[in-house]
Protein backbone atom coordinates (compact mmCIF):
# COMPACT_ATOMS: atom_id res chain seq x y z
CA UNK A 1 0.00 0.00 0.00
CA UNK A 2 2.75 2.61 0.29
CA UNK A 3 4.21 1.54 -2.97
CA UNK A 4 1.01 1.74 -4.04
CA UNK A 5 0.71 5.63 -2.71
CA UNK A 6 3.91 6.72 -3.67
CA UNK A 7 2.94 6.08 -7.21
CA UNK A 8 -0.53 6.78 -7.32
CA UNK A 9 -2.63 9.47 -5.84
CA UNK A 10 -5.35 7.20 -3.66
CA UNK A 11 -8.67 8.87 -3.74
CA UNK A 12 -10.37 9.15 -0.29
CA UNK A 13 -13.29 6.74 -1.44
CA UNK A 14 -11.50 4.30 -3.10
CA UNK A 15 -12.77 0.61 -2.80
CA UNK A 16 -9.86 -1.33 -2.02
CA UNK A 17 -10.71 -5.18 -1.72
CA UNK A 18 -8.44 -8.00 0.10
CA UNK A 19 -9.93 -11.23 -0.84
CA UNK A 20 -8.91 -13.85 2.13
CA UNK A 21 -10.00 -16.90 3.61
CA UNK A 22 -11.27 -17.35 7.37
CA UNK A 23 -8.61 -19.67 8.53
CA UNK A 24 -6.11 -16.61 7.32
CA UNK A 25 -8.15 -14.13 9.73
CA UNK A 26 -6.37 -13.22 13.36
CA UNK A 27 -7.15 -10.14 15.74
CA UNK A 28 -3.32 -8.77 14.50
CA UNK A 29 -3.59 -9.20 10.87
CA UNK A 30 -7.44 -7.83 10.92
CA UNK A 31 -6.13 -4.90 12.36
CA UNK A 32 -2.87 -4.64 10.40
CA UNK A 33 -5.41 -5.03 7.46
CA UNK A 34 -7.57 -2.31 8.11
CA UNK A 35 -4.36 0.44 9.16
CA UNK A 36 -2.84 0.00 5.94
CA UNK A 37 -6.09 1.16 4.01
CA UNK A 38 -7.75 -1.80 3.42
CA UNK A 39 -11.47 -1.01 3.66
CA UNK A 40 -13.27 -3.91 2.00
CA UNK A 41 -12.90 -7.97 2.88
CA UNK A 42 -14.00 -10.39 0.37
CA UNK A 43 -14.51 -13.35 2.84
CA UNK A 44 -15.02 -17.08 1.24
CA UNK A 45 -17.23 -18.14 3.66
CA UNK A 46 -18.66 -21.09 0.82
CA UNK A 47 -20.97 -22.80 4.21
CA UNK A 48 -20.89 -22.79 7.53
CA UNK A 49 -21.51 -26.48 7.74
CA UNK A 50 -18.55 -28.42 8.21
CA UNK A 51 -19.38 -31.28 6.00
CA UNK A 52 -19.99 -29.41 3.06
CA UNK A 53 -16.86 -27.90 3.21
CA UNK A 54 -15.07 -30.83 3.77
CA UNK A 55 -17.07 -32.20 0.08
CA UNK A 56 -15.64 -29.06 -1.09
CA UNK A 57 -12.11 -29.83 0.27
CA UNK A 58 -12.04 -26.18 1.86
CA UNK A 59 -9.00 -26.20 4.54
CA UNK A 60 -11.29 -24.18 7.16
CA UNK A 61 -14.31 -25.30 9.34
CA UNK A 62 -17.75 -23.21 9.68
CA UNK A 63 -16.58 -22.33 13.16
CA UNK A 64 -14.10 -20.35 11.90
CA UNK A 65 -15.82 -18.70 9.60
CA UNK A 66 -18.17 -17.16 12.78
CA UNK A 67 -15.11 -16.29 14.22
CA UNK A 68 -13.43 -14.46 11.29
CA UNK A 69 -16.25 -12.32 10.85
CA UNK A 70 -16.78 -10.98 13.96
CA UNK A 71 -12.86 -10.37 13.77
CA UNK A 72 -12.97 -8.40 11.02
CA UNK A 73 -16.38 -6.62 12.41
CA UNK A 74 -14.22 -5.88 16.03
CA UNK A 75 -11.34 -4.66 13.82
CA UNK A 76 -13.69 -1.77 11.84
CA UNK A 77 -14.34 -3.52 8.69
CA UNK A 78 -17.85 -2.52 8.09
CA UNK A 79 -17.60 -3.25 4.41
CA UNK A 80 -17.60 -6.63 3.35
CA UNK A 81 -18.76 -9.35 1.13
CA UNK A 82 -18.92 -13.19 1.66
CA UNK A 83 -19.34 -16.01 -1.05
CA UNK A 84 -21.25 -18.88 -0.71
CA UNK A 85 -21.60 -21.64 -2.55
CA UNK A 86 -24.94 -23.68 -3.97
CA UNK A 87 -25.99 -26.54 -5.87
CA UNK A 88 -24.55 -29.48 -4.31
CA UNK A 89 -26.50 -32.89 -3.20
CA UNK A 90 -25.29 -31.82 0.27
CA UNK A 91 -26.86 -28.35 0.16
CA UNK A 92 -30.53 -28.80 1.70
CA UNK A 93 -32.92 -25.76 1.70
CA UNK A 94 -32.73 -25.42 5.54
CA UNK A 95 -29.01 -25.33 5.04
CA UNK A 96 -29.19 -22.87 2.78
CA UNK A 97 -31.60 -20.83 4.39
CA UNK A 98 -29.17 -20.73 7.59
CA UNK A 99 -26.70 -19.89 5.15
CA UNK A 100 -27.70 -16.36 4.22
CA UNK A 101 -29.50 -15.69 7.33
CA UNK A 102 -25.94 -15.73 9.26
CA UNK A 103 -24.72 -13.50 6.53
CA UNK A 104 -27.72 -10.92 7.11
CA UNK A 105 -27.60 -11.09 10.75
CA UNK A 106 -23.88 -10.16 10.67
CA UNK A 107 -24.76 -7.38 8.55
CA UNK A 108 -22.94 -8.72 5.30
CA UNK A 109 -23.76 -5.74 2.99
CA UNK A 110 -22.84 -7.93 -0.72
CA UNK A 111 -23.37 -11.35 -0.78
CA UNK A 112 -21.85 -13.78 -3.91
CA UNK A 113 -23.57 -16.96 -4.16
CA UNK A 114 -22.11 -19.25 -6.72
CA UNK A 115 -23.53 -22.58 -8.31
CA UNK A 116 -21.18 -25.50 -8.06
CA UNK A 117 -19.06 -26.11 -10.65
CA UNK A 118 -16.73 -28.95 -11.70
CA UNK A 119 -13.45 -27.96 -13.06
CA UNK A 120 -10.97 -30.44 -14.50
CA UNK A 121 -8.04 -31.56 -12.60
CA UNK A 122 -9.81 -31.18 -9.49
CA UNK A 123 -10.78 -34.34 -6.98
CA UNK A 124 -14.37 -33.72 -7.73
CA UNK A 125 -13.67 -33.77 -11.74
CA UNK A 126 -12.43 -37.52 -11.34
CA UNK A 127 -15.41 -38.16 -8.90
CA UNK A 128 -17.86 -37.50 -11.66
CA UNK A 129 -15.70 -39.15 -14.47
CA UNK A 130 -15.60 -42.48 -12.41
CA UNK A 131 -19.55 -42.32 -11.47
CA UNK A 132 -18.67 -41.90 -8.18
CA UNK A 133 -20.19 -38.49 -7.10
CA UNK A 134 -23.19 -37.22 -9.88
CA UNK A 135 -23.72 -33.51 -10.14
CA UNK A 136 -27.38 -32.09 -8.81
CA UNK A 137 -30.14 -31.92 -10.79
CA UNK A 138 -30.74 -28.50 -12.79
CA UNK A 139 -34.21 -28.23 -11.47
CA UNK A 140 -32.94 -28.54 -7.82
CA UNK A 141 -30.13 -25.97 -8.82
CA UNK A 142 -32.27 -23.57 -10.20
CA UNK A 143 -34.57 -24.07 -7.36
CA UNK A 144 -31.98 -22.97 -4.92
CA UNK A 145 -31.15 -20.24 -6.93
CA UNK A 146 -34.67 -18.53 -6.75
CA UNK A 147 -34.27 -19.36 -3.31
CA UNK A 148 -31.30 -17.37 -2.70
CA UNK A 149 -32.93 -14.90 -5.11
CA UNK A 150 -36.00 -14.21 -3.29
CA UNK A 151 -34.55 -14.50 0.34
CA UNK A 152 -31.65 -12.06 0.01
CA UNK A 153 -34.04 -9.50 -2.24
CA UNK A 154 -37.06 -9.80 0.62
CA UNK A 155 -33.81 -8.77 3.12
CA UNK A 156 -33.04 -5.44 1.22
CA UNK A 157 -30.01 -6.53 -1.47
CA UNK A 158 -30.35 -5.66 -4.83
CA UNK A 159 -29.66 -8.65 -7.18
CA UNK A 160 -27.50 -7.04 -9.71
CA UNK A 161 -26.01 -9.13 -11.54
CA UNK A 162 -26.70 -12.85 -12.00
CA UNK A 163 -23.66 -14.13 -8.69
CA UNK A 164 -24.04 -11.08 -7.13
CA UNK A 165 -26.45 -9.02 -4.24
CA UNK A 166 -25.67 -6.18 -2.71
CA UNK A 167 -27.33 -3.36 -0.13
CA UNK A 168 -28.16 0.06 -2.00
CA UNK A 169 -24.48 1.77 -1.60
CA UNK A 170 -22.76 -1.77 -1.53
CA UNK A 171 -22.12 -3.07 -4.93
CA UNK A 172 -18.60 -4.01 -6.05
CA UNK A 173 -16.86 -1.57 -7.44
CA UNK A 174 -14.21 -3.41 -9.00
CA UNK A 175 -16.43 -6.23 -10.33
CA UNK A 176 -18.89 -3.56 -11.34
CA UNK A 177 -15.91 -2.03 -13.84
CA UNK A 178 -15.27 -5.22 -15.40
CA UNK A 179 -19.06 -5.79 -16.64
CA UNK A 180 -18.61 -2.38 -18.10
CA UNK A 181 -15.84 -3.04 -19.77
CA UNK A 182 -13.73 -0.29 -18.32
CA UNK A 183 -10.21 -1.01 -18.48
CA UNK A 184 -7.88 -1.94 -15.58
CA UNK A 185 -4.43 -2.95 -14.48
CA UNK A 186 -3.40 -6.09 -12.60
CA UNK A 187 0.23 -6.47 -11.14
CA UNK A 188 1.74 -9.12 -9.88
CA UNK A 189 2.13 -12.35 -11.16
CA UNK A 190 -0.64 -14.35 -12.97
CA UNK A 191 -2.59 -10.62 -12.44
CA UNK A 192 -4.47 -9.79 -15.98
CA UNK A 193 -5.07 -6.14 -17.62
CA UNK A 194 -7.36 -4.85 -20.47
CA UNK A 195 -7.15 -2.14 -22.13
CA UNK A 196 -10.65 -1.86 -24.26
CA UNK A 197 -8.55 -3.03 -27.11
CA UNK A 198 -6.22 -5.56 -25.75
CA UNK A 199 -5.52 -8.26 -22.82
CA UNK A 200 -2.69 -9.11 -20.90
CA UNK A 201 -1.63 -11.79 -18.10
CA UNK A 202 1.14 -11.67 -16.46
CA UNK A 203 3.18 -14.56 -16.53
CA UNK A 204 2.01 -16.86 -13.10
CA UNK A 205 5.52 -18.31 -11.98
CA UNK A 206 6.27 -16.50 -9.08
CA UNK A 207 10.52 -16.55 -9.51
CA UNK A 208 10.13 -15.99 -12.93
CA UNK A 209 8.05 -13.00 -12.39
CA UNK A 210 10.57 -11.59 -9.77
CA UNK A 211 13.63 -12.67 -12.32
CA UNK A 212 12.17 -9.97 -15.09
CA UNK A 213 10.85 -7.45 -12.86
CA UNK A 214 14.36 -7.16 -11.66
CA UNK A 215 15.76 -7.14 -14.83
CA UNK A 216 13.46 -4.18 -16.02
CA UNK A 217 11.42 -6.47 -18.66
CA UNK A 218 7.62 -6.96 -18.22
CA UNK A 219 6.88 -10.72 -18.28
CA UNK A 220 3.47 -10.64 -19.97
CA UNK A 221 1.54 -12.26 -22.72
CA UNK A 222 -0.82 -10.02 -25.04
CA UNK A 223 -3.72 -10.81 -26.86
CA UNK A 224 -5.41 -7.90 -29.35
CA UNK A 225 -9.54 -8.40 -29.76
CA UNK A 226 -11.27 -8.22 -32.71
CA UNK A 227 -14.51 -6.00 -33.04
CA UNK A 228 -16.08 -9.24 -32.22
CA UNK A 229 -14.53 -9.97 -29.38
CA UNK A 230 -15.20 -7.02 -27.99
CA UNK A 231 -19.12 -7.40 -28.84
CA UNK A 232 -19.04 -10.90 -28.13
CA UNK A 233 -17.89 -10.26 -24.42
CA UNK A 234 -19.77 -6.89 -24.12
CA UNK A 235 -22.96 -9.02 -24.73
CA UNK A 236 -21.72 -11.55 -22.36
CA UNK A 237 -21.16 -9.33 -19.17
CA UNK A 238 -23.89 -6.82 -19.83
CA UNK A 239 -26.72 -9.48 -20.16
CA UNK A 240 -25.80 -10.50 -16.97
CA UNK A 241 -26.53 -7.64 -15.10
CA UNK A 242 -29.08 -5.93 -14.33
CA UNK A 243 -28.37 -2.91 -16.59
CA UNK A 244 -28.03 -5.13 -19.68
CA UNK A 245 -27.04 -4.07 -22.88
CA UNK A 246 -27.02 -0.43 -23.50
CA UNK A 247 -28.68 0.76 -26.59
CA UNK A 248 -27.03 4.10 -27.21
CA UNK A 249 -23.23 1.98 -26.50
CA UNK A 250 -24.35 -0.90 -28.67
CA UNK A 251 -25.02 1.78 -30.95
CA UNK A 252 -21.67 3.96 -30.87
CA UNK A 253 -19.13 1.12 -29.56
CA UNK A 254 -20.12 -1.60 -31.80
CA UNK A 255 -21.99 -0.08 -34.81
CA UNK A 256 -21.24 -2.28 -37.54
CA UNK A 257 -23.07 -5.09 -35.33
CA UNK A 258 -25.85 -3.32 -33.41
CA UNK A 259 -28.80 -4.62 -36.32
CA UNK A 260 -26.90 -7.87 -35.57
CA UNK A 261 -27.44 -7.63 -32.09
CA UNK A 262 -31.16 -6.44 -32.78
CA UNK A 263 -32.11 -9.22 -35.37
CA UNK A 264 -30.84 -12.00 -33.28
CA UNK A 265 -32.66 -10.99 -30.01
CA UNK A 266 -36.08 -10.36 -31.81
CA UNK A 267 -37.05 -14.35 -31.01
CA UNK A 268 -36.17 -13.70 -27.12
CA UNK A 269 -38.31 -10.35 -26.91
CA UNK A 270 -40.94 -12.13 -28.45
CA UNK A 271 -40.79 -15.41 -26.10
CA UNK A 272 -40.70 -12.96 -23.14
CA UNK A 273 -37.06 -14.15 -22.34
CA UNK A 274 -36.15 -10.80 -23.14
CA UNK A 275 -37.43 -7.11 -22.21
CA UNK A 276 -37.03 -3.48 -23.91
CA UNK A 277 -36.89 -0.54 -22.43
CA UNK A 278 -36.24 2.94 -24.12
CA UNK A 279 -32.82 2.60 -23.11
CA UNK A 280 -31.81 -1.09 -22.13
CA UNK A 281 -32.13 -4.69 -23.10
CA UNK A 282 -32.33 -6.79 -20.03
CA UNK A 283 -33.13 -10.85 -19.48
CA UNK A 284 -36.45 -11.56 -17.47
CA UNK A 285 -35.81 -12.62 -13.76
CA UNK A 286 -36.97 -16.41 -15.29
CA UNK A 287 -33.88 -15.66 -17.90
CA UNK A 288 -31.37 -15.25 -15.43
CA UNK A 289 -30.58 -18.70 -15.15
CA UNK A 290 -29.55 -18.85 -18.76
CA UNK A 291 -27.83 -15.70 -19.43
CA UNK A 292 -24.83 -16.96 -20.58
CA UNK A 293 -26.55 -19.30 -22.91
CA UNK A 294 -28.20 -16.87 -24.51
CA UNK A 295 -25.85 -14.50 -24.28
CA UNK A 296 -23.70 -17.52 -26.32
CA UNK A 297 -26.55 -17.56 -28.80
CA UNK A 298 -26.24 -13.58 -29.47
CA UNK A 299 -22.50 -13.91 -29.85
CA UNK A 300 -21.71 -12.73 -33.75
CA UNK A 301 -18.80 -16.13 -34.92
CA UNK A 302 -16.76 -15.20 -37.87
CA UNK A 303 -16.83 -17.57 -40.24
Amino acid sequence: MEGISKIYDIPHDCEITLEANPDDITPDKAVELIESGINRISIGVQSFFDEDLIFMTRAHSGGESHVAIQTLLEAGFTNMTADLIYGYPLLSEEKLAINIDALINYGINHISAYALTVESKTALFHQVKNNTWKPMDDALVATQFRHIEDKLGSAGYDHYEVSNYGRPGAYAIHNTNYWNDTPYLGIGPSAHSYDGQHRYWNISHNQKYLTAISADELAFTKEALSKYDRYNEYIMTSLRTKWGVNKERLRSSHSDLADYFIRESASYIEEGKMIVTEDHYTLSKDSLLFADQIASELFYIES
